[in-house]
C-alpha cells in the first residue's frame, strides 16, 4: 500500500491533519494514519492511572507495568513472547507519570495477534508471586544505581524544594523509596492494577501499512469490554511556595559536582506564553551553541556541559525551569555564579 505524503513541488511539506482518522474504536479514542512504509505498523497508546503521589502511588505503578509481560491469566511469559517472536513484533510497556504507556510495531497482516496480546497483559495479568520478587529487586537495585549518580540526587533535591509530596514532580528521597520498596507485596500491586488499571482516556495511535477500518475492527475486538478505571483525580497541580535557598546532598566520593538552578512556573503546557517561553529557552541554554554554553563552557572552561530546560511541565500540572551544571570541586562557586550572570 502506499499513500502520498506531500504535495508536489520542492518546498512542499507533509499534510498530516487532514490525512489522520480521528475516530472512538472500542473503550477510547483511536487515530490512524497511512503511509507508504511497506507492510509495518508502528503503534503507541495511553490510558491516564491517576497515581496518588503522596502515597506513593508512582512505585506501585512502575512495579505492576514491569510485571504485565511476565504471564497472564490466560498465557505465562514464554507463551507471550513466544506469539511476539513469531512475529517478529515489538511490544514495550511503560509507567510514565501519571500515564501507563503501550508502544511497538508489527506486520499489518500481525496486527491482530498483537494487540490481542497487548490487551491481555494490560487486563488480565497474572502477578505471579516469584515474578513480583525477581520484579522488586530490579527496581531496588535501580534505585541504588541512581543513589550513586550526581546528577539524579541533586535534581531530586531540586524537586523537593519546589514541589509537595503530592505533586507529580516530587521525586522523594531515595532511601525513603527503597524502605516503602520493601514493605510492598504482590496483593498492593494485584490492588493497583484492580483500581487504577482501566480505558480512562486511552487512546490509541497507529501509523504506516495500514487500512484505516480494519485497524479500528482490530482494535475493538482487541479492547471489547474493557471499561474505565474509578480511581480519583488526588495529585497536587500547583507548585509550593519555596524560600531562595540552597540544598546540599554529600557525595564526598564524586570527583565532580552536579548543580541545578531554578524554580517553578506558574504556566502549563497549554498556557498563551508557553511557546515563546519554549524558545527563550532554547536561546538561553536548549542547545549547544546557546548562550550558557557558549559563556560557562566555551569562554570561561568551567565544564564540559551546562544546559537549561523546562522541566514536567503539564497541561494538567505547572512545572519548573532550571539550569543544570557539572563542575569540579575547585569550581562550584565561581562556576554558579558565573551560570547565575549569564541567566541574569
Amino acid at each position: 500500500m502506499s499513500e502520498n505524503s506531500t504535495s508536489s513541488g520542492a518546498n512542499s511539506i507533509p499534510n498530516l491533519a487532514s490525512r489522520i482518522h480521528d475516530r472512538t474504536a472500542g473503550p477510547g479514542r483511536l487515530l490512524t494514519l497511512r503511509t507508504s512504509v511497506d507492510d509495518i505498523v508502528s503503534f503507541r497508546g495511553s490510558f491516564v492511572a491517576n497515581p496518588d503521589p503522596a502515597a506513593g502511588d508512582p512505585l506501585r505503578q512502575k512495579l505492576t507495568v514491569s510485571l504485565l509481560d511476565k504471564g497472564t491469566e490466560q498465557r505465562d511469559r514464554f507463551e507471550l513472547a513466544r506469539v511476539l517472536e513469531d512475529c517478529g513484533a515489538k511490544l514495550d510497556l511503560s509507567s510514565d507519570g501519571l500515564f501507563v504507556e503501550v508502544s511497538g510495531r508489527a506486520l499489518v497482516d500481525d496486527l491482530p495477534r498483537v494487540m490481542d496480546v497487548m490487551a491481555e497483559m494490560l487486563r488480565t495479568p497474572a502477578f505471579d508471586p516469584e515474578e513480583f520478587r525477581k520484579a522488586r529487586a530490579q527496581v531496588a537495585a535501580d534505585i541504588q544505581r541512581q543513589m550513586e549518580k550526581t546528577s539524579a540526587r541533586a535534581s531530586a533535591a531540586l524537586s523537593q524544594r519546589l514541589f509537595s509530596e503530592g505533586h507529580p514532580n516530587h521525586n522523594p528521597a531515595p532511601e525513603a523509596v527503597l524502605e516503602r520498596l520493601q514493605g510492598l507485596t504482590v496483593d498492593d500491586v494485584r490492588d493497583y492494577h484492580d483500581t487504577h488499571f482501566g480505558a480512562t482516556e486511552w487512546t490509541l495511535a497507529a501509523v504506516g501499512d495500514l487500512e484505516h477500518d480494519a485497524v479500528e475492527t482490530v482494535v475493538t475486538e482487541a479492547f471489547e469490554g474493557w471499561t474505565s478505571h474509578a480511581a480519583p483525580v488526588t495529585y497536587e497541580t500547583d507548585a509550593t511556595p519555596a524560600e531562595v535557598g540552597r540544598s546540599v546532598v554529600p557525595m564526598p566520593d564524586k570527583s565532580n559536582v552536579d548543580v541545578r538552578l531554578g524554580h517553578a512556573l506558574p504556566i502549563r503546557r497549554d498556557h498563551d506564553d508557553y511557546s515563546a517561553l519554549y524558545v527563550a529557552n532554547y536561546i538561553l541554554g536548549g542547545n549547544f551553541a546557546a548562550r550558557l554554553m557558549s559563556t560557562i563552557r566555551d569562554e570561561k572552561g568551567l565544564t564540559y556541559s551546562v544546559r537549561s530546560s523546562l522541566s514536567g511541565m503539564s497541561t494538567r500540572y505547572v512545572g519548573s525551569w532550571q539550569t543544570s551544571i557539572t563542575l569540579s570541586h575547585e569550581s562550584v562557586e565561581e562556576g554558579i555564579a558565573a551560570t547565575r550572570a549569564v541567566i541574569r
